[in-house]
């Protein structure tokens, strides 16, 4: 087990930032050049910093709490501010549409369908935003205690029924 250099806090090896003070560890390997900077986004694309996402992996791998008095949620509820602000930003110009957005960056559909073993780097962060889009009204719902996803999902099978009858009926 490794010590944090600015706090003294107990950190692993496999972790890019401390959990305590979020400092970066640069000393994993000698390739802290790899390890993005505080306050950057890991992929260089979303709004989540290397540390951010470390203390995600952590809460679910079970190794800590998701904890308010945390170092490493302040720096997730930071980042997930920023984010949030981001797609308000979006979201003012009324002729913007989310699934519209998606698909343009999009070039392959068909990765959510895809054995999750044989996708390479691209094509899991293609996965993974597919999936973000899919978990929004799930987040919604957790966030407002409103059951907005599960009236979708009625919604959604009656579409389907209704397709079905449809197919039959051609």
């Amino acid at each position: 087990m490794a010590y944090c250099p600015n706090c003294g806090d107990q950190v692993k090896d496999e972790h890019h930032y401390c959990g305590q003070c979020g400092y970066p560890l640069a000393e994993l390997d000698d390739d802290a050049d790899e390890i993005p900077p505080a306050g950057t986004a890991a992929s260089h694309q979303g709004f989540l910093s290397g540390r951010s996402l470390q203390y995600l992996v952590d809460v679910r791998k079970g190794e800590q709490e998701l904890d308010p008095e945390t170092v490493g949620y302040s720096n997730l509820s930071r980042d997930v501010g920023a984010g949030l602000a981001d797609f308000a930003k979006v979201a003012v110009v009324a002729d913007i549409n989310l699934l519209a957005l998606v698909l343009d960056n999009s070039s392959d559909a068909d990765v959510l369908g895809e054995d999750v073993e044989q996708l390479n780097r691209w094509q899991i962060q293609e996965r993974m935003m597919w999936m973000g889009l899919l978990r929004v009204p799930k987040l919604y719902d957790r966030a407002f205690g409103t059951e907005w996803d599960e009236e979708f999902s009625k919604r959604l099978e009656e579409l389907s029924e209704k397709a079905v009858e449809f197919y039959q009926e051609e």
